[in-house]
């Protein structure tokens, strides 16, 4: 490893391209134009709303044009903002507040330039030579005369294609982690807001998930809860089955007498679900109903404290919110309460933050 030299950054660059001292004539379309405003160091702000017409594109930039490579840093508020030019953005215009640097050939390297002005040292360098009491903001005399050190030219480009090589992975990671978030999203409206797999089962459309994982998330009904539980922690009851067949379901006032009744057998499914697991219902109005009802008296029943449960219940208006509370409390039902306005949206945020990390007191 060679001794790093210290110079001038004049001495080191082929150009400098500066147009600051106007602004250029705004055009509703065209070609876009570089401001301060959009050059950020973690990356270029798009869309570009400043544009200006291609016909003046050459009357404007007679100080010279950009090339693909030149490293382009703001040079007032805010100060020292550095993104290196494409293809496509060197074709872009330059506007205020900027400076557009190209380094020596065999002198320095623009990738390693780029790195340089962006390095917690440089920017140091940068602030001490920069005026102004509210923003602060470096002369063209100031920026040439600053200090810059450097290893030799080929030592240069490897830092440089070592920076750049890692920059495009922690992009080509964020871009990934963006499209798995939006694409977990959309499965989860799909699963848990819309119930597409329930949806389709009851529809009798065939199935797009594994079979496996259709099987979880189509739901099964109560009768089922007990050994579903034990093989998926986590998995979809539908509480009172399916209305089109009659295998667990409960809709008639017949059916409720035979589910929920003295020989019913609801209340013993129910009493292995809930010391076996939390529940967290959704969907469910939880009126003082007989599911509400055997729920309270189970608990009153358990020897040991059974887990707690849980609710997404819409708030409406004019609800008694604590009487309410102690109503569900009876059952050891814990309400998350959401604005009714816009229930999809609730249910989906809510879902999401206890996938997160939960909810807190």
């Amino acid at each position: 490893m060679t001794a790093w030299e210290t110079e001038t950054l004049e001495n080191c660059l082929e150009a400098l391209l500066d147009y600051r001292g106007k602004s250029p004539t705004k055009s509703p379309w065209g070609i876009p134009v570089l401001s301060a405003r959009v050059v950020k160091t973690a990356g270029l702000l798009r869309p570009i709303e400043q544009t200006v017409a291609p016909d003046y594109y050459p009357k404007w930039m007679t100080r010279g044009y950009p090339k693909p490579g030149d490293v382009v840093m703001t040079t007032e508020a805010p100060l020292g903002e550095v993104i290196q030019l494409d293809e496509e953005t060197a074709s872009y215009g330059l506007g205020q507040r900027l400076v557009c640097l190209r380094g020596k050939a065999g002198i320095l390297d623009n990738t390693f330039l780029r790195y340089l002005l962006t390095s917690p040292v440089q920017q140091e360098v940068l602030a001490s030579r920069a005026t102004g009491t509210t923003v602060l903001g470096i002369s063209q005399k100031a920026l040439r005369s600053m200090p810059i050190a450097f290893p030799e030219f080929s030592e240069q480009q490897r830092i440089g294609e070592l920076l750049a090589s890692l920059d495009d992975k922690i992009e080509l990671n964020r871009k990934m982690s963006a499209t798995l978030e939006a694409i977990a999203r959309a499965l989860f409206r799909d699963w848990f807001v819309d119930f597409g797999p329930t949806r389709a089962k009851m529809a009798g459309t065939a199935p797009y998930l594994s079979p496996d994982l259709w099987s979880l998330l189509a739901g099964v009904n109560l009768r089922e809860a007990p050994r579903r539980i034990g093989d998926h922690p986590h998995c979809l009851l539908r509480l009172h089955g399916e209305a089109d067949t009659a295998i667990g379901r409960v809709l008639t006032r017949e059916e409720y007498e035979a589910n929920y009744g003295v020989e019913g057998s609801y209340r013993e499914i129910l009493r292995a679900t809930i010391n076996a697991t939390s529940l967290l219902f959704l969907g469910c109005s939880l009126n003082v109903d007989r599911t509400i009802a055997s729920l309270a008296e189970l608990k009153g029943q358990a020897r040991v404290a059974t887990p707690r449960h849980y609710a997404f219940l819409p708030l409406t208006e004019g609800m008694d919110r604590e009487a309410r509370r102690a109503e569900l409390g009876a059952a050891d039902i814990h309400p998350i309460w959401y604005p009714p306005e816009n229930h999809d949206q609730s249910i989906e945020d809510l879902l999401i933050s206890l996938i997160e990390g939960g909810f807190h007191e």
